[in-house]
């Protein structure tokens, strides 16, 4: 649990400092960055190794680039990889940030991009399973953001990874809590969330992630699709061809009963999938089965609604679990739809045993001692 949680963490925090530029210089960075959440990852990484080059004293620019050939390499390169590039980008630009603090040490900024890169660090060590080393460059990369922010309250956007560390450690308990104990904080899933939503609400640039992080929460943890659906239609506004975040805002129209929409952008999400890296493809393949399951068994296709989660099962590729959790569950209510209470059972278990703090594990409980049936109004 302690893996999951942490590699949650650390992917916000990847794209947190990734989206913060906020300077005269900024009209390249800003291009470049388009180009990554628009899945435009070798231009994104083009774009800005020039703008590193150009603006070498720029807060952003460094980590930017490394994070982007980062989501480059994740979509075109083994994991392994992934680790090696990140490590080497790491292990360049830290000196660089180490430098530009001395040089200007009355610019906070340059203090927290210095924090975040130490962070990112955590990133690898976790992929790696060290565990050791993952809770020393967290401790060490979040301590210099959470003092970049205490003493300077109007750097919003630093509310973010903060507010993400807080409710997630309220959320696990036990070493997460602990941890989040040492680097001074006190764990509560209101306060991380009010911290979230001031980054979604009133952040510069970080206010991106801070909406994906709140559809999220509101979809897989909360259950309140309806206060996740402004955020994504924020995000697909800004982004049109990010498939995630379509994806996201399908689920949205699906778990509020707008089959119509949902229809219409289940159409996007199939056109647009075979434009996707490989990469991509195989950790989104089983999001769209899901999405097409939920869509069939909300039409009471039932016999559709079967086969789509059992692809979604089984094509399942995503670091992340919380839609296997659901199409587990939906699977589990087919199963009890048709009478078969032992496959039910069985699959409910497979949800539980995820053990990833989302509703689908409360709902899987419920429906391991009780039956799933419609409702019928």
């Amino acid at each position: 649990m302690l893996n999951r949680v942490l590699q949650f963490v650390f992917i916000v925090l990847l794209f947190f400092v990734s989206t913060q530029a906020n300077t005269p210089d900024d009209e390249l960075i800003w291009s470049g960055i388009n180009a990554w959440y628009n899945y435009e990852t070798a231009e994104s990484v083009s774009i800005l190794d020039s703008a590193r080059k150009l603006y070498p004293e720029h807060y952003a620019v460094h980590l930017v680039y490394a994070a982007a050939r980062y989501q480059h390499s994740q979509a075109v390169d083994p994991v392994a990889e992934n680790y090696r590039i990140l490590s080497e980008d790491l292990d360049e630009i830290i000196p660089v940030y180490e430098a530009l603090v001395a040089k200007y040490p009355d610019r906070p900024i340059y203090r927290l991009y210095y924090g975040s890169a130490i962070g990112l660090k955590a990133r690898i060590h976790l992929g790696r399973k060290q565990w050791i080393r993952t809770l020393w460059h967290a401790y060490q990369g979040f301590s210099i953001i959470r003092q970049v922010a205490a003493e300077n309250p109007d750097l919003i956007d630093a509310q973010l990874p903060i507010g993400i560390v807080e409710y997630y450690a309220a959320l696990s308990g036990g070493l997460m809590k602990f941890g989040a104990g040492l680097l001074g904080l006190e764990p509560s899933l209101k306060t991380g969330r009010e911290a979230i939503i001031r980054a979604a609400d009133q952040g510069d640039f970080a206010w991106m992630e801070a909406k994906g992080i709140l559809i999220y929460l509101d979809l897989y943890i909360d259950n309140k699709p309806a206060d996740a659906i402004r955020h994504a239609r924020d995000l697909v506004g800004r982004f049109p061809e990010n498939w995630y975040y379509r994806q996201l805002l399908t689920h949205c129209q699906l778990a509020t009963g707008d089959l119509e929409s949902a229809r219409q952008s289940l159409t996007w999400l199939d056109k647009d999938f075979p434009t996707l890296s490989n990469m991509h493809k195989t950790a989104f393949l089983g999001y769209l089965h899901n999405e097409w399951a939920y869509y069939y068994f909300l039409n009471s296709d039932y016999e559709n609604a079967k086969r789509s989660a059992n692809r979604a099962i089984n094509d399942y590729g995503a670091e992340l679990d919380a839609v296997l959790g659901q199409a587990y569950l939906l699977k589990g209510q087919l199963l009890d739809l048709e009478g078969n209470r032992t496959a039910a059972i069985s699959v409910y278990r497979k949800a539980i045993k995820l053990n990833n703090f989302t509703y689908s594990i409360a709902e899987a409980e419920k429906y391991l001692r009780i039956p799933y049936q419609l409702v019928i109004d």
